[in-house]
């Protein structure tokens, strides 16, 4: 009979605890589950993790893809501007200037007067003719820079070597040259020179000179220097002036007597802002 009870006693105990275990089983199942946050897999915590690494080699290699931040666009540095217009001269002598080396014709006296012509690989003005000559190139711009190289065979009578900005017609331009002694700005408006600023700077006959000359917006920069030497870092010529209008072509102009010759030998105008090179 005892035997009996406590096998009666066992049953109740086993029947009642599995009824428990039931009741309880989901929530025991979800404690030993464990949620990948990082997407909708889960895993089950008796299976691989990193205490087990032959089962994570096991598992195929997850991924993590980083969506880029987007970055803030710069601006295109304009280091030596749009090339405007360009002539180096390497063609056969001819009369005349005829067709620049950027295809473009000259412009103003180069392909109409008798003085101009191309010899020896240079554009040449003078041969005999003393005057003012004018030759210009390429399309208009607002703000510009003109680099040509050149020489005059001899400085007298107030000959000169310049280059001219913001040329709109033979009465409004500005002009830089030398002219054996001094660098020399200056304006022509409605017809009426004017000099807006010079300085010392010698010059000898035979000897090729760099001219570099800019504008931007009122501001005028300018240099010049050797050929063969090192180019000045900083301006020679820093100034400011309104009374020409804000855009025009750039071009040659220079001054020459009889028997005095300018040899233009490279020729370049592109687009100027304030970060090219100095």
């Amino acid at each position: 009979m005892k035997s009996r009870g406590i096998i009666f006693i066992t049953l109740g105990i086993l029947i009642v605890s599995g009824l428990i275990a039931g009741l309880f089983m989901a929530e025991i199942q979800k404690a030993l589950t464990i949620t990948n946050v990082m997407g909708k897999t889960t895993m089950n915590a008796t299976g691989p993790t990193a205490n087990n690494p032959a089962a994570m080699q096991a598992m195929p290699n997850m991924k993590t893809t980083a969506t880029p931040a987007t970055a803030g666009t710069m601006p295109a540095q304009t280091q030596n501007g749009t090339t405007l217009a360009s002539d180096n001269f390497q063609r056969q002598d001819q009369p005349l200037w005829g067709l620049a080396s950027d295809g473009n014709q000259w412009n103003g006296d180069a392909n109409a007067k008798p003085a101009f012509s191309i010899t020896g690989h240079t554009g040449r003005i003078g041969d005999g003719q003393g005057g003012t000559f004018n030759a210009v190139l390429g399309q208009s711009s607002k703000d510009a820079e003109v680099i040509a190289g050149g020489m005059l065979n001899h400085f007298a009578g107030g000959a000169n070597l310049g280059v001219v900005l913001r040329w709109t017609d033979a009465n409004n331009w500005y002009k830089l040259f030398i002219d054996g002694t001094t660098l020399t700005l200056i304006k022509r408006v409605n017809g009426v020179n004017s000099t807006i600023t010079t300085i010392p700077f010698k010059a000898q006959g035979g000897a090729i000179y760099m001219l570099r000359f800019r504008t931007i917006g009122a501001m005028l920069f300018a240099r010049a220097w050797q050929s063969g030497t090192a180019e000045p870092t900083t301006w020679m010529i820093t100034t400011n002036d309104t009374t020409l209008p804000q855009s025009g072509q750039a071009g040659i102009r220079v001054l020459v007597q009889p028997g005095i010759v300018a040899s233009i030998t490279t020729f370049t105008a592109t687009t100027a802002a304030t970060d090219n090179n100095v």
